[in-house]
């Protein structure tokens, strides 16, 4: 089987980006927000690792937000 993603909870999201790109690996698209997923607003950000495994990163930003 292959791996299709591994999820990571972090904090700091622009920072992590930061140092990713200074690493040479930078996010795969910008920092996407989505403000009612499961329960929670979050920041959403993808990077690959060195084994090209993608790497789905997520940091909890408070409380889902109704939509409206």
């Amino acid at each position: 089987l292959r791996l299709n993603h591994l999820c990571l909870w972090v904090d700091n999201m622009e920072e992590l980006e930061r140092r990713t790109e200074e690493a040479g690996s930078p996010f795969l698209r910008p920092i996407s927000s989505n403000s009612n997923w499961v329960g929670a607003a979050i920041k959403v950000g993808w990077v690959v690792d060195p084994d090209g495994n993608r790497v789905e990163l997520l940091e909890w930003t408070g409380p889902a937000q109704p939509a409206g």
